[in-house]
């Protein structure tokens, strides 16, 4: 099973169980003038400009990769896994600096499996405030009514950035991959 890193942010949304959708920009971005046109059978996205583009990830099992720690580590006597994931903001173990990185996690000491469905190609602008919850953004209960939608297009706008912001900064035009998600812990 291959393993697939997911930001602090999308992992304290998938823990909560408010993660129903993984998002992630396209690396390649076909012609502006382009629409999509379909899926073929391996999952990549051909467009009316002839463009195709592959996937990132095909549907299947995936294990979460996270920064992660081995009790021993700690001066403790037994083998225990600590998932940093599990000790931010605030947590006993905030500054520690034997964390291993998600990348080198192993998958025998991964805590979730995710299943992902079959891609979902569309551009960013065009993802609407139903999916935004999906992927786990919410507004404030305090909020006034009138103003959730508005907030929760801003959290994810931030959200976005955040994650991706570096290379794939949050554009209404940028093509992007939705993937339906279930998980189940290992």
């Amino acid at each position: 099973m291959t393993g697939l890193i997911l930001h602090p942010l999308r992992l304290k949304a998938l823990t909560e169980g408010r993660l129903s959708v993984l998002r992630v920009p396209s690396k390649k971005q076909p012609a502006a003038t382009a629409e999509f046109h379909h899926l073929d059978c391996v999952c990549n996205a051909v467009f009316t400009d002839g463009t195709v583009i592959p996937a990132p990830y095909a549907p299947g099992d995936y294990f979460v990769k996270e920064a992660w720690a081995i009790a021993t580590d700690f001066g403790y006597c037994t083998d225990r896994i600590f998932y940093k994931a599990s000790y931010v903001n605030g947590g006993i173990y905030d500054d520690v600096k034997k964390w291993q990185s998600a990348r080198s996690m192993p998958e025998e000491h991964a805590r979730y499996i995710l299943t992902l469905g079959p891609p979902v190609p569309c551009r960013l602008g065009e993802v609407d405030v139903s999916a935004m919850q999906q992927e786990g953004v919410f507004a404030s209960l305090m909020q006034d009514p009138c103003d959730m939608a508005k907030q929760i297009k801003h959290k994810y706008r931030d959200q976005w950035n955040q994650i991706y912001g570096k290379k794939h900064p949050w554009l209404p035009e940028l093509w992007t991959w939705g993937f339906p998600v279930t998980w189940r812990k290992r």
